[in-house]
């Protein structure tokens, strides 16, 4: 990762104040992005399914923080020990982080999924919801790319990062109300929402991969 260390010269020679305001601008960003896919899901799926279908998808939301927290781990150790990787020039380490990460991912997203397609009933009829077993069936893509974000801002690449969660979630607005005017007549109008959002996590995953690759 050539563009690893030479971010690593940035951060030691600019100046500090310029830096931190170069660097908190996006991350500020890109965690307000974040909080746009459960919001904007509530807003479409109450304003062109129902009241009720709304609840449904607040009530669900606690259950994908279980992958949201799951990735964050993964990404943070990972991102942590890039960055020390990166200010010692380590170049084996830096490299072996990613097949690390992805590998982990994958192992915590087919356990997630698993558990959640077979006892999704059981799980959200605690919280007073119904089945909803397509948000367990986005854990990969969910797992990956929120994690291998959390990489890219260890680069130092936080524009980047930003810039990947912002094009998920505007994807994510725009194929909400398309979706769910598509399907609402057979019956899948929140159903179409949970579709559109695994669909934007899908291409963030792609992007990121592409990134990484």
């Amino acid at each position: 990762m050539k563009q690893s260390l030479d971010t690593r010269t940035k951060l030691l020679t600019k100046n500090p104040i310029s830096l931190m305001i170069e660097l908190s601008i996006p991350a500020v960003l890109g965690m307000v992005v974040v909080g746009l896919y459960n919001m904007m899901d509530s807003i479409f799926v109450g304003q062109m399914v129902g009241a009720a279908q709304m609840g449904a998808v607040s009530v669900s939301y606690p259950f994908t923080l279980i992958n949201a927290g799951s990735a964050a781990m993964l990404g943070v150790g990972s991102a942590s020990v890039l960055s020390r990787a990166i200010g010692k020039k380590d170049e084996r380490t830096i490299k072996k982080i990613m097949g690390n990460l992805v590998a982990m991912v994958l192992l915590l997203s087919v356990i997630y999924t698993i558990v959640g397609m077979v006892f999704t009933r059981q799980l959200l009829s605690l919280a007073g919801a119904s089945d909803l077993r397509i948000v367990f069936a986005g854990s990969l893509f969910v797992n990956f790319f929120q994690s291998a974000n959390m990489v890219i801002r260890g680069e130092g690449q936080l524009k980047k990062a930003m810039t990947i969660i912002a094009s998920g979630a505007i994807l994510n607005i725009i194929l909400d109300p398309i979706f769910i005017t598509v399907l609402k007549p057979y019956g899948l109008g929140i159903e179409a929402a949970a579709y559109a959002t695994v669909f934007s996590q899908f291409v963030q995953a792609v992007i990121t991969l592409w990134y990484f690759r």
